[in-house]
């Protein structure tokens, strides 16, 4: 009976950590020109929104504290940083997310398989290869949302005029009490 409980134990303590609460914020947008400089150069291709909110593909000619100067659909065009409301880029998205999501979704689920096989009142019991079995699974989880997310692009944005911005997070927590078990989901924009 000891053992039983002690391997449950660490098997509710392997979960948990495996779910700990962990938190991604988007990744920082620039609020000026001489902080766009650092993402982008000329050559490179944007999609401009303008102080209209009209959104044109262009290429960077050339940038500097005070204008940014665009090649739209041929036509040169220069714009002052208070002509432009966002800048956005095609960029690959992060793998490290899509690693996260896949081995927590897989790690849970075959938790909880786990736990519903072991309660048959049988005499099992979880040991550390149970545990061990469920990370190996939550690893194959990973590479496969690492996959998806290589897979990925998306137009992403790396200038907007300062009072848009907004803090964009993603959180996952465990919920643990007498009665309810599960996890909370919360995406801040």
């Amino acid at each position: 009976m000891r053992g039983t409980l002690f391997n449950r134990r660490s098997l509710v303590l392997s979960v948990l950590l495996a779910l700990a609460p962990m938190t991604a914020n988007a990744q920082a947008v620039a609020g000026n020109f001489q902080e766009l400089s650092l993402k982008v150069k000329p050559g490179d291709t944007v999609y401009v929104t303008d102080d209209a909110g009209q959104e044109r593909k262009a290429r960077i000619l050339e940038l500097s504290r005070a204008s940014l100067v665009l090649s739209v659909d041929g036509t040169r065009r220069e714009l002052g940083e208070t002509s432009v409301r966002r800048i956005r880029r095609r960029l690959p998205d992060s793998l490290w997310n899509g690693a996260a999501i896949g081995a927590a979704s897989v790690m849970t689920l075959s938790t909880i398989g786990a736990v519903a096989f072991a309660d048959r009142g049988e005499g099992e019991s979880f040991g550390w290869s149970d545990v061990g079995f469920i990370c190996y699974l939550g690893a194959i989880g990973a590479g496969v949302g690492t996959g998806i997310d290589a897979l990925i692009q998306g137009r992403k944005v790396i200038y907007e005029t300062p009072g848009l911005t907004a803090r964009r997070s993603f959180r996952v927590a465990p919920v643990v009490s007498a009665r309810v078990r599960g996890v909370r989901i919360s995406v801040s924009f």
